[in-house]
């Protein structure tokens, strides 16, 4: 997912068929990457940034996870209503079907709007260009539906396509768009590879496991990291196309908690009084009613302070996932040269 390393992520090598070094070859680029041009950089809670793009001399390979819905705390007795039983719940766990699919909407509403002569240019700091960037998001949702499509998903390595790049350098795909089509064309096909996993994710029993380098999945597993790839390299599009990306608080809240469960804070809880930076923490010199803390701006015989001084916020979802992609900084938190998600089941 980022410019020196090239990207890889999606489909998965099984690491007891490929050396560790062929693993890197493909995944290096989203494992790690480099930091990007001052021109790439942009705000955490804006615009979004990944990247890295996979050599030509060696094939990009995703593996798709079945995607198993959770079912923590599920009561003995299923709730019931007038026409049956209502199904359980996701917890904040689970990526289901929907998310994706607006994920995925929400993606290709932003795309429309950019202007034709930009999709050219370097998608953020990878080292594709905008066109080649959403072929590989393509491809990436569509290896993932075919993981999980078989009777018998392979446990152990991927479905056997060929993934090829059409020039060095430049992403190893099955699903290319013609170009003849323009740039509606190419969001035809980014907009028919997300149906596909959509329908996989939906349609496949939540028992399934499919392989994926990062850890054998299940339905909900494929939902999420579908979404993690249309997340960031949407924020990479956006970056080179010139468009604003900022997703749903929310979304990018249970794809930390799925696949970045050692992602920090609790993200899914914006303004949790209990994060970092809570106002009302021990020692905290601004602490409401504590007149006489040491250093309270606010404290009785210091006529000339300010009131007290607001906390810092802790980071949203969104500024931590990019942290969590290589894509930004946290407060105290350096951006990453190298990372992975698990995508194994959880219950």
């Amino acid at each position: 997912m980022d410019g020196s390393p090239q990207e890889a992520p999606c489909r998965g090598v099984s690491s007891a068929s490929f050396p560790f070094v062929h693993v890197l070859a493909r995944y290096g680029p989203f494992m790690s990457r480099s930091t990007p041009s001052s021109s790439a950089s942009s705000s955490a809670s804006s615009s979004a940034s990944p990247s890295a793009s996979p050599s030509a001399s060696s094939s990009v390979s995703h593996s798709a996870s079945s995607a198993s819905r959770s079912r923590c705390g599920a009561a003995s007795e299923p709730p019931t209503s007038a026409s049956g039983p209502l199904p359980p719940a996701p917890s904040s766990l689970t990526v289901t079907a929907d998310d994706l699919d607006r994920c995925v909407q929400l993606a290709v509403a932003v795309l429309r709007r950019a202007p034709a002569e930009a999709w050219q240019q370097r998608a953020g700091s990878l080292e594709w260009d905008c066109w080649e960037t959403v072929e590989h998001l393509s491809d990436d949702l569509f290896a993932y539906a075919v993981q999980l499509g078989p009777r018998k998903p392979p446990l152990d390595g991927e479905v056997p396509f060929v993934w090829e790049s059409r020039r060095p350098g430049g992403p190893a795909n099955a699903v290319h768009a013609d170009r003849a089509a323009g740039p509606a064309g190419l969001l035809q096909v980014l907009e028919a590879c997300g149906a596909l996993l959509v329908a996989m994710v939906r349609t496949a029993s939540p028992e399934v496991r499919a392989h994926h380098v990062f850890g054998l999945s299940d339905p909900a597993g494929f939902a999420a990291m579908g979404a993690v790839e249309t997340l960031v390299h949407t924020h990479d599009l956006a970056e080179g196309l010139g468009l604003t990306w900022e997703p749903p608080a929310d979304l990018c809240a249970r794809v930390l908690a799925r696949l970045f469960p050692e992602a920090p804070g609790d993200p899914g809880v914006a303004g949790d009084p209990g994060a970092a930076g809570d106002p009302g923490a021990a020692g905290d010199p601004g602490v409401a009613g504590d007149p006489g803390a040491a250093g309270d701006p606010g404290a009785a015989g210091d006529p000339g302070a300010p009131a007290d001084a607001e906390a810092p916020v802790a980071p949203g979802p969104w500024a931590v996932l990019l942290w969590a992609t290589g894509r930004g900084a946290l407060p105290g938190r350096p951006r990453l040269t190298s990372w992975r998600w698990d995508s194994s089941v959880r219950r």
